[in-house]
């Protein structure tokens, strides 16, 4: 099996720790995802669930394009994103979507729920 290439789907949590994962895409019904550590340089993200939470602990370093968006949540930022049509975005920003780079933007990030809230935290 090619562990770079990774989909899990679950109806309960799913938690994925300092994975070397290229290619990933978690779906969850109605149970919380979490990402702990890096995204690979040329990698693609997807986050998706229904209700609950949506939660990435990344290093200062991540480098990545974010798309997040909560239909009914929110989504609660803190890294230095630069913010793609919007105006300027406070550090610490609270709103239903997010679209945006972290540093270079070497990955792809895509992190999508109905009425949980997308969190991103600085490790």
């Amino acid at each position: 099996e090619d562990f770079r290439d990774r989909s899990a789907k679950s109806a309960g949590s799913l938690r994925f720790l300092d994975t070397d994962t290229e290619r990933l895409v978690a779906n969850s019904t109605s149970g919380d995802i979490y990402y702990q550590g890096d995204f690979q340089r040329g990698g693609a993200y997807d986050f998706i669930n229904h209700e609950g939470l949506i939660e990435m602990l990344l290093p200062a370093t991540a480098s990545f394009e974010l798309d997040a968006r909560s239909v009914q949540g929110e989504v609660v930022n803190e890294l230095p994103l630069r913010p793609r049509s919007h105006g300027r975005v406070p550090q610490q920003s609270i709103r239903k979507s997010l679209l945006g780079t972290v540093h270079t933007g070497a990955a792809l990030v895509r992190a999508t729920s109905f009425s949980g809230t997308i969190r991103l935290r600085k490790q």
